[in-house]
């Protein structure tokens, strides 16, 4: 079952590989978030007819990776400029915004053999206050960008985490 948020106080968090992260931060004007974690597949072992009673009976599998999706509006980034440049330099695109990242010495969280980068996304629902809870997804991919012509544009990201087929909870 996705987590959905539309708290206008949410933070969202992305950071680099480096030794001291760097990191983008997306303030949703609107507070769409939404976090869903992939999908486990059950399978039934039987022996002549009857499911195995010792706990061996159900095997679940990890099928999927924890995703998440959010939209902005251009004006809620500090640097929209910069920020379209990571996401461009993910997709390992090579144009200048892309290699102004480069340059910047960002670095992607894991090696992959296609060259795309990861990041990793925290989502604070509730701001970044003391307490607060925050969710992590570690080594996320970007799946999609899109853009929504208007007054203002809207921006929608989709990622996918490459590690864990969920979210992982925990406090400021």
């Amino acid at each position: 079952m996705p987590f959905v948020a539309t708290n206008k106080s949410a933070v969202l968090k992305i950071f680099d590989g480096t030794g001291t992260p760097k990191t983008i931060e997306v303030t949703p004007m609107e507070g769409n978030v939404t976090i869903t974690p992939g999908e486990t597949t059950f399978l039934e072992v039987k022996h002549r007819g009857s499911t195995i009673a010792d706990g061996e009976g159900i095997i679940g599998q990890e099928v999927g990776y924890a995703r998440i999706s959010f939209d902005y509006y251009v004006h809620d980034l500090t640097d929209a400029v910069k920020t379209d440049a990571v996401f461009r330099w993910m997709r390992k695109t090579t144009d200048a915004s892309a290699a102004a990242v480069v340059t910047a010495s960002w670095s992607s969280t894991t090696t992959r053999t296609d060259g795309a980068a990861t990041v990793d996304v925290k989502y604070y629902p509730q701001g970044t206050a003391s307490g607060a809870p925050v969710y992590t997804l570690s080594d996320c991919l970007l799946l999609s960008k899109t853009m929504a012509e208007g007054a203002p544009s809207v921006f929608s990201v989709e990622m996918m985490s490459t590690t864990s087929a969920d979210a992982q909870l925990s406090y400021v």
